[in-house]
């Protein structure tokens, strides 16, 4: 199963006796989550910049354990329209759409006299696999990923380098361990220090996690999340926190800021539709599929599925077809040009015979 769905908590796992070995938090993570089918999940997202609200999204998230990944998407800058955006991955192949109701069909920006509620911008992108960057929808931020991805990747680089790893309880925080790690220097050269929070008592979640210089020990960035059990008990994201010191001193906001909220959540749902994998794109989509090598636009009816590849075989057979008329249109012209060079230069030999003739005759007759 992919990144989106790591580590969902359930009870049990590693034992509370002695700390755990980093081969066993990463086993336990593991686990849980290969024991995913699906997930939905609607979170809502704001950024701050110096402190200051300048972007609020909406995200919806689906996933499977095919692999299987749609994320949708509401909202853009403060203060501005939404605008919609959509990536998904089917298992076969990526679609991209970005609805904008801020500028018009051809991209430009909207003004009074442009505006048209027919006439936005909503573009289409298909690609084979996971797109031109391999990744696809997978870049997309979620809940689990914002936190868990990384320390989860940057410490199995480390148990497999062979590199030291201390685990130990919080001292006064019942079931609340650190987890001190540091990638080799082959893979960070500033030797960043890591630091991770996972609680025994909500199946070894990271609660907390934190990055600082090595040189300083000063704050580079840190993210806090709440937790939350569903009615099968299981521990998930409710909200985080997210935060990053790039040119300020941690005693100061920091430079840039997400939080998160997540509205709902369900996992392994057995009435999970699995249709909303299905790509459906809206009438007057243009759409550029690079799977076929063609471009065209939605009809009066929207596209689903296989129509996508049937509208894209048919758009390809209509390019076949122009340029087919535009290759005889070129063999017609070469022929008439050809011909007409042929009577030019008949009619000239035939001028030249007769102005010799006309001179012959008036020499003999001198």
């Amino acid at each position: 199963m992919r990144w989106f769905a790591i580590f969902l908590v359930v009870n049990g796992g590693v034992s509370s006796a002695i700390p755990p070995l980093p081969s066993e938090l990463i086993s336990t993570w593991q686990q849980r989550r290969a024991a995913v089918e699906n997930i939905s999940i609607d979170t809502e997202w704001q950024e701050f910049s110096d402190n200051k609200l300048v972007a609020v999204q909406k995200e919806t998230i689906h996933g499977d354990n095919f692999g299987r990944l749609r994320v949708s998407s509401d909202g853009g800058p403060s203060g501005s329209p939404p605008r919609e955006t959509l990536e998904l991955y089917d298992g076969e192949f990526t679609v991209n759409v970005d609805e904008d109701l801020t500028r018009t069909r051809l991209g430009d920006p909207s003004t009074p006299e442009t505006t048209d509620a027919d006439g936005h911008y909503l573009a289409a992108i298909i690609n084979n696999g996971l797109g031109t960057d391999g990744r696809g929808p997978f870049t997309r931020r979620n809940p689990f990923l914002f936190v868990d991805g990384g320390p989860m990747r940057a410490l199995g680089k480390v148990v497999a380098a062979d590199g030291p790893v201390e685990i130990r309880e919080i001292v006064g925080e019942v079931g609340l361990y650190e987890v001190l790690y540091q990638l080799p220097p082959e893979e960070d050269s500033q030797q960043v220090k890591q630091r991770c929070v996972v609680d025994e008592t909500k199946g070894w979640l990271i609660t907390a996690y934190e990055l600082r210089s090595s040189k300083t020990d000063e704050l580079i960035g840190q993210f806090t999340q709440e937790l939350q059990q569903d009615d099968q008990g299981v521990w998930l994201p409710k909200s985080g926190v997210w935060q990053n010191w790039f040119k300020s001193a941690p005693t100061e906001p920091p430079d840039m800021e997400w939080r998160f909220t997540v509205n709902s959540i369900k996992l392994n749902d057995p009435d999970f539709d699995d249709t909303i994998f299905e790509p459906k794109l809206k009438p007057g989509t243009y759409v550029n599929d690079n799977r076929h090598g063609v471009v065209y636009t939605v009809g009066d009816e929207t596209a689903i599925g296989d129509q996508l590849t049937t509208l894209a075989q048919e758009a390809a057979a209509k390019d076949a077809e122009r340029l087919r008329l535009l290759s005889q249109q070129s063999v017609d012209l070469n022929k008439s040009s050809g011909s007409n060079v042929s009577w030019m230069v008949l009619a000239n030999v035939a001028l030249l015979a007769i102005i010799g003739v006309v001179w012959w005759m008036r020499r003999r007759s001198a």
